[in-house]
């Protein structure tokens, strides 16, 4: 019936729009592109929305780059009346990945918040020529939705860290000892050279907190980074036995990590 009916406007840029923004977060352009199918634009027309009537429309998200791997994290956010909240409005989500579930009220995942309501998946890898091609279904659910709305979606993209081998030194700490380093070698994969790891960036990591290297030197086959000692102990403090640690930095630009295990001691 038509007293049923309502009709639910996202307006963006005084139109009934979805918008559709690619967002770069990493150093670098990126040949990236995010479109509506059909029209090819970052904006597509969802005209009158109607409670209970699904409106579906298709987006695709290509890299253009020749080669590398890189990582994306999808971003939602709908924004509407004061009381618009997760119960309002079921997503579904399916996309040619292999990605099918709902956002949104009794759905797989949920919005956060109210008034404006956000979601973002988990980083999922992307490799270079590669094309995903989404199919995004949009049901309003309750009357109690009447206002306007603007709704956006967005990509963010890094290249994919690269995973290197580390080997760090002592094997074991003994945290009364009074040396004065602790040394990480770290070997990258080709065609990534050691000699353009900027020294500055690398991080020697545990529980979230982290050393900073004081200085490097590019060995034949490795980069040779030194780290001090005293820093370290007190990072680890309180520590005993075997522990995971994570080196990280940048090359040419590029995030790198690898981890190794050593053991402390407190005799």
């Amino acid at each position: 019936m038509q007293k049923q009916k309502l009709a639910v406007c996202l307006l963006l840029l005084s139109l009934v729009t979805f918008g559709i923004f690619a967002y770069v977060s990493a150093s670098g352009s990126f040949g990236f592109e995010v479109y509506e199918t059909h029209t090819r634009a970052w904006h597509i027309n969802l005209d009158t929305v109607y409670v209970g009537i699904p409106k579906s429309f298709n987006v695709t998200v290509e890299c253009k780059e020749e080669t590398g791997e890189f990582l994306i994290t999808y971003h939602l956010e709908i924004s509407g009346p004061e009381s618009l909240c997760n119960d309002y409005l079921r997503l579904s989500w399916r996309d040619t990945d292999g990605a099918d579930f709902t956002i949104g009220k009794d759905g797989h995942q949920q919005f956060s918040g109210t008034t404006i309501l956000t979601w973002n998946s988990q980083s999922v890898e992307f490799k270079a020529e590669h094309k995903n091609n989404i199919t995004l279904t949009l049901t309003f659910l309750t009357l109690d939705a009447l206002g306007d709305y603007n709704a956006k979606m967005w990509v963010a993209f890094t290249e994919k860290p690269i995973e290197a081998q580390v080997r760090i030194t002592p094997k074991i700490l003994n945290i009364k000892s009074h040396g004065r380093w602790v040394t990480a070698h770290i070997f990258l994969p080709e065609p990534y050279n050691e000699k353009n790891i900027d020294i500055n960036s690398v991080e020697l990591w545990y529980n979230g907190v982290f050393v900073q290297a004081e200085w490097g030197i590019a060995t034949k086959h490795s980069l040779m980074v030194k780290f001090p000692r005293d820093k370290i102990i007190e990072m680890l403090k309180g520590e005993e036995g075997p522990v995971e640690l994570r080196v990280t930095g940048l090359v040419n630009g590029i995030e790198f990590y690898g981890t190794d295990t050593i053991t402390i001691i407190d005799p």
